[in-house]
């Protein structure tokens, strides 16, 4: 009897109209739900943290702050070291003390890759059609 009512309750619900929803559609509610796109522009800066534990005593700390228009630095500390990777507006770079690198040296490029998508302030979705250009 319960499977009977189950079946007819997916058939009844599968009856429905559907309505797709596009992505332009989907992401202005995003954006109306973060209060609107005026709001999210009117942030300057972006801190954001987190930490890793993990047994046997191994810790990861992570910081990450970005500024407008497009500017990034990450701070990962563990066992004392800290490294460092940054994107300027122009130029991305690195520290590795674990690596034995205490100075700066410039990113790679799939590394540079990474920090870009980190520096878009607002995430890939909000004008994306604009960034595609």
């Amino acid at each position: 009897m319960r499977r009977g009512l189950a079946v007819l309750a997916v058939l009844a619900l599968s009856a429905l109209p559907v309505s797709a929803q596009t992505a332009d559609e989907i992401i202005a509610k995003y954006v109306a739900t973060m209060g609107g796109i005026e709001k999210l522009q009117a942030v300057q800066t972006l801190r954001r943290a987190g930490q890793i534990d993990r047994r046997r005593g191994f810790e990861l700390v992570m910081r990450q702050e970005n500024k407008r228009p497009n500017l990034v630095r990450q701070e990962m500390a563990t066992q004392g070291l800290t490294g460092v990777n940054a994107y300027d507006g122009e130029h991305g770079w690195k520290i590795e003390p674990w690596a034995g690198k205490k100075d700066p040296e410039s990113l790679g490029e799939e590394e540079l890759k990474a920090i870009l998508e980190d520096a878009d302030f607002d995430g890939p979705l909000v004008n994306y059609r604009q960034k595609r250009q």
